[in-house]
């Protein structure tokens, strides 16, 4: 499932979900949802969020299958998604009741900051980044970080210099990269 380019939406209702346990292997149903976890981010990208809703400068992605992919062009590049591992189990999608093994599906949003620098928030997937053009597109420079009180925090910097980010499968991280035509 893709989110538009420039959607608006800001609300989710999620009906306390966060509060039960998920997954087949959950201890007493005492595992919160994973959604507290993108709440919590969410809560300190707010600003940068706001800043760039509904001005063609966001889009999103949720894995609703093991072999979804997602493609989507966003400030001259053309982004695609893929999830990092499998979810659902053999002919499932979303919808199924448990997640397999208690993977989380992939998920991400993706904000244009700059011609060629981007944030990404997300778990659970490979995202690459192409010229619309077809033309090589190079990393400059790549982070791992945070956003607190709506400012950038930078822990790590990855080592490689592919324009793309592997979020890990189960815990929500924030890149931000700039990239050069």
């Amino acid at each position: 499932m893709n989110f538009p380019v420039g959607a608006s939406a800001m609300l989710f209702g999620s009906y306390y979900i966060e509060g039960y346990g998920w997954g087949p292997n959950a201890p007493n149903r005492g595992q919160l949802h994973p959604i507290k976890d993108t709440y919590a981010v969410l809560r300190e990208m707010t600003p940068l969020i706001l800043a760039h809703q509904g001005n063609q400068s966001m889009t999103g992605f949720f894995q609703v299958s093991d072999d979804d992919q997602f493609t989507q062009a966003l400030g001259g590049y053309v982004i695609t998604m893929t999830g990092t591992h499998p979810v659902y189990g053999q002919g499932k999608s979303a919808g199924a009741s448990e997640f397999l093994h208690g993977n989380v599906p992939g998920g991400a949003m993706v904000i244009a900051l700059h011609p060629d620098e981007f944030v990404i928030v997300g778990r659970g997937l490979n995202i690459s980044f192409a010229q619309s053009s077809g033309q090589p597109t190079r990393l400059i420079t790549c982070s791992r970080g945070r956003y607190t009180k709506g400012r950038w925090r930078e822990d790590t910097k990855p080592k490689g210099r592919e324009p793309r980010a592997i979020l890990a499968n189960n815990d929500i991280e924030t890149f931000r990269l700039r990239l050069a035509k």
